[in-house]
């Protein structure tokens, strides 16, 4: 799979596209996803070909199943998966690329 230099945000509110190119580019996007869910809870990220929803939940979520770290309150979760991921593994490509291979 190919890194993709773009990400797709959508939400109930609209949509927005940045790069994705550098870390710099994927950490400003996981910031914005991070503040945006905050106001409209639920949305969709589409990143290195493939698509997530992430939620703003209330309670502090557990441990990511990729990177064991705890996930805080943002739920995210690839639309054939169930498996809880934290938005740091979600943007990181290397990551990604590795969950697509495993499913």
């Amino acid at each position: 799979m190919q890194v993709s230099d773009t990400a797709y945000v959508q939400f109930s509110r609209g949509e927005w596209v940045m790069p994705a190119r550098s870390r710099y580019d994927r950490q400003l996007l996981r910031e914005h996803v991070s503040t945006l869910a905050q106001r409209v809870h639920t949305l969709r990220l589409g990143l290195d070909g493939q698509q997530w929803t992430v939620t703003r939940l209330g309670e502090i979520l557990p441990s990511c199943t990729v990177c064991a770290l705890p996930r805080g309150r943002l739920h995210c979760c690839r639309e054939d998966d169930a498996q809880p991921t934290c938005i740091e593994c979600v943007v990181r490509p290397a990551v990604a690329e590795r969950t697509a291979r495993e499913a």
